[in-house]
């Protein structure tokens, strides 16, 4: 139940901040963009330290790893990234759709994760129609079928020029594609926190 309450409460804050930043474009002010990190799992959370340096703080690979994914949204030019765990919670919900995004190994890390998107705007058919060729696109991305995926994401970006995830994996599989790699995984290494 938590897990679907963290991503109800991510569509709330970006709600509430579109209102905010519509209201400051009023007012000609600049606009505050926010990402968002949601991974949940074990945690120790609770007084931590000694006589000498005490805090109220939470430990834990799933912290970091939210941190970490929060830190993503921005490569990604999206508002919020869901880790596995979160996902499997919520992928039945209709209200709380997501997109798979990519198998990722972060700074620190020698396993590689999967991240989802979780869409915090109401899917309209437009959006719809990039989700079904980035999927598409990333099927192909992680067999190493690079032209394919060229082509599909091309048709997602023509749905939506401003979709991130879509012109970070044509970057990808254009650059790919130029040097193929002879192992390929299908796993992005993130090199910097």
């Amino acid at each position: 139940m938590y897990k679907r309450q963290a991503c109800e409460s991510a569509v709330a804050m970006m709600q509430a901040l579109d209102l905010l930043n519509e209201r400051w474009k009023k007012e000609d002010k600049l606009p505050f963009k926010i990402g968002i990190g949601i991974s949940t799992g074990d945690v120790v959370v609770g007084n931590m330290g000694s006589r000498r340096r005490f805090n109220y703080s939470i430990i834990g690979d799933e912290v970091n790893f939210s941190a970490r994914i929060e830190g993503l949204t921005k490569q990604y030019g999206v508002v919020c990234l869901i880790g596995q765990s979160t996902y499997e919670a919520i992928k039945a919900l209709e209200h709380l759709p997501t997109r798979e995004l990519d198998d990722v190994m972060v700074k620190g890390k020698i396993e590689p994760r999967r991240i989802y998107e979780l869409i915090t705007v109401p899917l309209t058919e437009g959006k719809k129609v990039v989700l079904e060729h980035f999927a598409e696109g990333r099927t192909h991305y992680k067999t190493g079928d690079f032209k394919a995926a060229i082509a599909e994401f091309t048709i997602a970006l023509l749905a939506d020029p401003e979709d991130g995830p879509s012109q970070v994996f044509l970057e990808r599989s254009v650059a790919l594609s130029l040097a193929p790699p002879e192992n390929w995984s299908g796993v992005f290494e993130f090199k910097t926190k």
